[in-house]
């Protein structure tokens, strides 16, 4: 599990690729955010059955932009819904 492809610069546009080479995504990869993913990386979370984190909050806030969501779940990419947060949230009804 870690956050990925959070941001645009040139090595978080390269993170998915770095990962690749060190044989860390399979299906029990978990990577959070992914707002730079391009379609190449995207190719390779499906063929690896990487799971994705979406924290779309958290990614409006801070680059007003997020995840191309649609796209993942095209892919049979499987995406959740994160706060990007360890804090518990609590619900009051």
């Amino acid at each position: 599990m870690t956050h990925c492809s959070e941001g645009f610069d040139a090595e978080t546009k390269n993170s998915v690729n770095v990962l690749a080479a060190k044989g860390a995504l399979s299906e029990h990869t978990v990577l959070i955010h992914g707002i730079a993913f391009s379609n190449d990386d995207m190719k390779l979370l499906a063929k690896n059955r990487v799971n994705v984190v979406w924290c779309p909050a958290s990614n409006l806030y801070m680059f007003e932009t997020t995840a191309r969501v649609k796209e993942l779940r095209e892919k049979s990419i499987n995406v959740c819904l994160g706060t990007d947060s360890p804090c518990p949230v609590r619900l009051i009804f």
